[in-house]
């Protein structure tokens, strides 16, 4: 949602702006409920959350995004962005074409990001890098493709726990 957040002051026009600003608004309500809603199953309450540690995994990759998000220009931040949009919108997708699992907590959770309107959204954030990315010189081009990768295994990483 910071990423969001970072990445829509970055945003070339009025039409991005709004649609990055309403992305973190939407994380924040919508997606993180879920979030919310498990640890609540599991007798967490927000106060909880707010105070919990974050493993080193977890730290390293939120330290890397909001780095990135802080420091990069527009399409680099995008890059950083894409792989967690776009690995949750694949793993959801084809988690949903498996056979659904019994216990209800997976099943909201694959719902969510096997929801069609979550593989557009990551459609666009990757249709907007591409856009961000044209005629880019070749050295900011390099940035992006390793900012994307250094994202990717992270993001790698944090599922790996």
């Amino acid at each position: 949602m910071r990423l969001f957040a970072l990445a829509a002051g970055r945003a070339p026009d009025t039409d991005t702006l709004g649609r990055l600003v309403d992305l973190a608004h939407s994380t924040f309500h919508q997606e993180l409920s879920l979030h919310r809603g498990y640890a609540a199953e599991f007798g967490l309450a927000q106060v909880d959350l707010d105070g919990a540690e974050k493993s080193p995994t977890c730290a390293a990759y939120t330290d890397f995004l909001l780095r990135t998000g802080a420091t990069a220009d527009f399409a680099e931040v995008l890059a950083v962005l894409l792989p967690c949009m776009w690995g949750y919108s694949e793993l959801g997708r084809a988690l949903a074409a498996a056979r659904r699992p019994a216990e209800p907590r997976y099943r909201r959770w694959i719902q969510t990001y096997a929801d069609p309107e979550f593989a557009t959204l990551a459609a666009w954030c990757a249709a907007l890098l591409n856009r961000a990315a044209d005629r880019l010189p070749a050295a900011r081009l390099a940035a992006c493709e390793q900012a994307f990768l250094a994202g990717l295994r992270h993001e790698l990483a944090f599922w790996d726990v």
